[in-house]
């Protein structure tokens, strides 16, 4: 969990994130497999700025993305 009362950085190393098993997806008896919503939050690292991480993330993995608010907040700590 990210935590900004901490001097550790504000993301989090890719190995931390639980890999999707087919587990995880809910099925019903007929083999429905819903899409699952959640909420999340990315900060990019300023060296990752110019960089199409969201796009990326997307094409790699096969999300469909749907964007209901956006923040681009001002400098942090690691932008110069």
């Amino acid at each position: 969990m990210l935590n900004q009362n901490n001097s550790e950085p504000e993301f989090e190393s890719i190995d931390n994130f639980h890999q999707t098993q087919q587990s995880d997806i809910p099925h019903t008896e007929s083999g429905d497999s819903r899409p699952t919503q959640t909420r999340i939050r990315i900060r990019i690292p300023k060296e990752y700025h110019q960089e199409p991480v969201i796009s990326n993330l997307i094409s790699e993995h096969g999300l469909k993305v749907n964007f209901n608010a956006a923040l681009l907040g001002g400098k942090t700590s690691d932008d110069q």
